[in-house]
């Protein structure tokens, strides 16, 4: 019986990657909590704490899409 070569690449860990996923899921949950925060105070905070929340959500977000754009970039470049 003679064994047969898989036809799936072989896997193997890549320690860049795993960071820059972590980063990733760090930062989309920041988001979230940032826009979950909005939406649970909405109608109750004063302008001045919407503003602040406002603002630190769209630095979240942004932070969320670099750190999508570093992985995607890593992943099409290592191959992995």
């Amino acid at each position: 019986m003679t064994p047969q070569a898989s036809t799936e690449p072989e896997t193997t860990e890549c320690a860049e990657k795993a960071r820059l996923l972590r980063e990733y899921q760090i930062a989309v949950a920041d988001f979230s909590r940032a826009v979950q925060l909005l939406l649970e105070r909405s109608g109750v905070m004063r302008k001045t704490e919407y503003l602040q929340i406002r603002d630190y959500s769209e630095k979240a977000r942004l932070l969320s899409e670099t750190a999508r754009k570093e992985l995607d970039l890593h992943t099409a470049d290592h191959g992995c």
